[in-house]
C-alpha cells in the first residue's frame, strides 16, 4: 500500500511532480497490486494511475506486505509505529520516503528503509 499520493511536500492535496508514481509503477510492472491511500486526495485523484482506492487502510489491516510512506502528511506522522506495523502481515517492510518513523521502528520487528 502506498500512503500518500499528493505532491512531494506534507499536507498539500496536489499530485503534480509526484516522483513516487516512478517506483509505483516500476512495482505495479513487477506484477505486485498497489492501493493507494491519501486523506486529501479524492478517489479519482488516487485512481489516475492505476492504484487501488483506499478510503481508510484499517478497512485492510494486516492484509498489506508492505507500506511506502511516500508523503509525510500530518496524520501519517501522528500515526503510532505499532498501528503502522499492524498495516500489514508478518514480516512487514516500511519504505519511509521522508524519514517520518525513523528514530520510532524497532529493526528487529520490521525491515524499515528510510533516506
Amino acid at each position: 500500500m502506498k500512503m500518500g499520493s499528493s505532491f512531494s511536500f506534507q499536507n498539500v492535496a496536489d499530485t503534480r511532480e509526484g516522483q513516487i508514481y516512478k517506483i509505483v509503477n516500476y512495482l505495479k510492472e513487477s506484477g505486485v497490486f498497489v492501493y493507494g491511500y491519501d486523506p486529501l486526495l479524492s478517489e479519482d485523484e488516487v485512481r489516475i494511475d492505476g492504484l487501488e482506492f483506499l478510503s481508510d487502510p484499517e478497512e485492510m489491516k494486516g492484509r498489506f506486505d508492505g507500506v511506502i510512506l511516500a508523503v509525510p502528511h500530518e496524520e501519517f506522522r501522528a500515526m503510532e509505529p505499532e498501528r503502522m506495523l499492524g498495516l500489514m502481515e508478518e514480516n512487514p517492510v516500511l519504505v519511509d520516503v521522508k524519514g517520518v518513523f525513523r528514530d520510532e521502528i524497532d529493526p528487529k520487528k520490521i525491515c524499515y528503509k528510510k533516506p
